[in-house]
């Protein structure tokens, strides 16, 4: 098809490669076309045929013209569709400045892949922000499917490599609520090391001490009989980490299949409840973000501990989280 727009080029672009914003632009066009419009001036800067490796300046002007292989982007989204995924993410919204947005996950909705909260989140965050062409937002950690609750993606530059920088420093902190099997008594520290299973989606205990090392702080809160609602913070950050040291340590998630949970409850209650930066926020905006409990594990909680159960351990998990920052 015949296309010609032109895009200026925001502060999260400054110093980019012309050619690698355009790929970020257009990531579904083949190498060779990109090139070979750069080369014939379909694609010029300011005006001009430029070479791949130009850097690109804030308010830097991208002309893009000639046949275009595929549509450009976003062109197959209806108005209307658009207007309900955003009404259903501001429902999610938690906080969000111009750096991040921080979302209360629903349990069964993945945060990667297609129809996942990245692809929903991608024009409601973008929609928001001048700052930048080639700069995609996204997460900076990660949730399993099953998993409920904060996720923080990075709605600038600025903002994806602070928040990359405090979690790799370890003041990133999250406090998770966990319905463990067993009476756990005390405070205990999982170390272990983990390996993946190649095709099977799930993670394992490595005997030979060639994993990657694991490490979770578990505290309870409130026990009956045989199920514990603990507080869980992970030191570490491995895929499934949470679930699969639960059930090496003999207190699988209750209701978790995959990693030997018992079927007294339909689904695990693992919910990400409090994320916390210790000490200064290095500029993002927010030192503490808490998220409540969705309704059915309430319910759930409080129907396997007692009423009120739930609220007294999102009361208590936000009180710990606060001791943390």
């Amino acid at each position: 098809m015949r296309y010609r727009e032109s895009f200026q080029a925001g502060k999260d672009d400054e110093g980019r490669r012309l050619d690698r914003v355009i790929r970020k632009m257009f990531p579904h066009l083949a190498l060779s076309w990109i090139y070979g419009s750069l080369r014939r001036g379909g694609i010029r800067l300011n005006g001009r045929k430029s070479p791949p490796a130009t850097a690109i300046r804030e308010g830097d002007t991208i002309t893009i013209a000639g046949t275009f292989p595929l549509p450009p982007p976003g062109g197959a989204v209806r108005e209307s569709e658009r207007r309900g995924r955003k009404e259903e993410l501001r429902s999610l919204v938690l906080f969000q400045n111009e750096h991040c947005c921080a979302f209360n996950k629903p349990r069964g909705l993945p945060v990667h892949g297609v129809d996942s909260l990245a692809s929903l989140a991608a024009s409601f965050l973008s929609a928001a922000r001048e700052g930048s062409l080639a700069f995609r937002p996204g997460p900076v950690h990660r949730l399993d499917r099953g998993t409920t609750g904060i996720i923080i993606f990075s709605r600038s530059l600025f903002g994806a490599k602070t928040l990359s920088a405090l979690l790799r420093g370890g003041r990133l902190k999250k406090v998770y609520l966990a319905l463990l099997s067993g009476a756990l008594a005390e405070t205990q520290v999982w170390k272990d090391r983990l390996a993946r299973l190649p095709g099977l989606g799930r993670t394992r205990m490595d005997k030979a001490a060639s994993g990657r090392y694991a490490e979770t702080i578990v505290k309870p809160l409130i026990r009956r009989g045989e199920l514990t609602l603990a507080l869980c913070q992970p030191v570490t950050g491995r895929r499934h980490q949470i679930r699969v040291q639960a059930e090496l340590h003999g207190h699988p998630l209750v209701g978790d299949r995959l990693y030997g949970g018992s079927a007294l409850a339909p689904h695990y209650i693992l919910h990400a409840a409090c994320v916390s930066i210790q000490g200064d926020d290095a500029g993002l905006g927010f030192n503490r973000l808490t998220a409540p409990l969705p309704q059915d594990s309430r319910l759930l909680i409080d129907a396997l501990l007692g009423k009120g159960a739930a609220r007294r351990a999102s009361h208590l998990a936000t009180q710990v989280c606060g001791e943390e920052a």
